[in-house]
């Protein structure tokens, strides 16, 4: 018999709001890629002897500005609702009947603020979520999709490829040339590329969770609909 909490909170407002700053996240990835593209342009013909003008420089400058603020509000809103999110499925995993579960609510978030655990603890934070939600009853013996190690390698290829950007940009003095410049955008024209799919492969986390739970809550509040433990464990495989 599957066994829940009474304080068990309803994560679908939380859900949504991270998949829509989710979603706003890669619509300004893509404006950036164009936006970088065009300033390459400007750039490599700078490099090749063409000089485009002040107003097309100072307007390229103005429009790659506002979207790297933009990109940087919703980031960190972001960072945010993910970090909540990931909070509340590890709470409500445990108000789902799991039991056992090595790693807090608190947990689950604080270690990727940690250096060098942070490279796997909360990766098997996140796997412990995924499996208490598939089958809060056995959850130890769930396997986990092919989905999480390969959103956690993204997640691990995109922090150097940040770091580097950030790193060439923090580098940009008044003795900087036209081939720093180019190498700037080229970093940030892969970061940008990179954030894509990993966005969409943590979007799909976060749907399948979500998901899951829902369905365990909505057995365990019904539980003369006529779908047993058994079927729901079957059924979310």
């Amino acid at each position: 018999m599957m066994r829940t909490d009474d304080d068990y909170k309803d994560s679908s407002a939380l859900t949504n709001w991270t998949k829509g700053f989710l979603y706003a996240g890669i619509t300004l990835s893509v404006a950036g890629i164009g936006s970088n593209a065009l300033e390459y342009q400007l750039l490599a013909g700078i490099s090749d002897g063409f000089y485009p003008g002040d107003a097309a420089l100072e307007a390229s400058d103005a429009r790659q500005l506002w979207i790297a603020r933009a990109r940087f509000f919703v980031y960190l809103m972001t960072t945010i609702l993910v970090l909540m999110w990931i909070y509340r499925a590890n709470f409500n995993a445990r108000r789902l009947g799991a039991r056992g579960l090595k790693f807090s609510p608190a947990g689950s978030i604080g270690w990727y603020f940690v250096p060098v655990y942070s490279l796997w603890r909360p990766y098997r934070a996140l796997k412990e979520i995924w499996q208490a939600s598939m089958d809060p009853e056995d959850w130890r013996a769930k396997p986990v999709p092919s989905l999480l190690p390969v959103w956690w390698a993204f997640w691990l290829i995109s922090i150097p490829l940040g770091s580097l950007s950030w790193r060439l940009q923090g580098q940009l003095d008044d003795s900087s040339g036209i081939e720093d410049l180019i190498a700037v955008n080229a970093a940030a024209q892969v970061g940008g590329v990179w954030e894509i799919p990993l966005t969409l492969l943590l979007l799909a986390l976060i749907n399948r969770i979500h998901q899951m739970q829902v369905e365990h809550r909505r057995v365990s509040r019904n539980p003369t609909s006529g779908v047993s433990s058994a079927d729901l464990r079957t059924e979310l495989r």
